[in-house]
């Protein structure tokens, strides 16, 4: 059970710390920011709901809309907690201007570009398998050549 709750705790700790880089760097209205911070936490419950096993019983569609979505999401969540942990570094240690992070176009759009780029790169090289032969040689003697299959990341 404390794992559970830890499983649970941190993307809810990980989604706290990125609503409040939200609001504070969106140069738009109240209504917008919430629409956006409630976008996020709605995308990282997905992936509690894909996992809880109700979206079995959900038509194809929307339950691969579901997954899709929520596993993309808790990555988005890691690689946006990274960024803001090293803005914020990098504002202590007085590299980043602190108006970066408040009520900044620039800063926002810089930060989806980054984001969007490096999901997009990562996408790209998901559905890119490789086939990579490799040799194996033994000093045993064996009496038949052999063909040995390695399967990796199937996770």
């Amino acid at each position: 059970m404390p794992i559970f709750i830890l499983f649970l705790l941190i993307p809810i700790a990980g989604l706290v710390y990125i609503s409040w880089h939200l609001w504070c760097i969106l140069p738009f209205t109240t209504a917008i920011r919430w629409a956006a911070i409630a976008l996020c936490w709605i995308c990282v419950f997905m992936l509690f709901v894909s996992i809880g096993g109700t979206i079995d019983k959900w038509p194809m569609p929307i339950a691969t809309c579901v997954y899709e979505i929520s596993t993309s999401s808790i990555f988005v969540l890691l690689y946006a907690v990274m960024l803001f942990l090293v803005l914020d570094i990098g504002r202590i240690v007085r590299l980043v201007p602190k108006s970066w992070l408040y009520d900044n176009w620039i800063s926002s759009l810089a930060i989806f570009v980054f984001l969007f780029a490096i999901f997009t790169y990562g996408n790209h090289n998901y559905r890119k398998k490789i086939r990579q032969p490799i040799s194996v040689t033994t000093t045993k003697d064996l009496k038949k050549d052999m063909r040995l299959v390695l399967v990796s990341d199937l996770h």
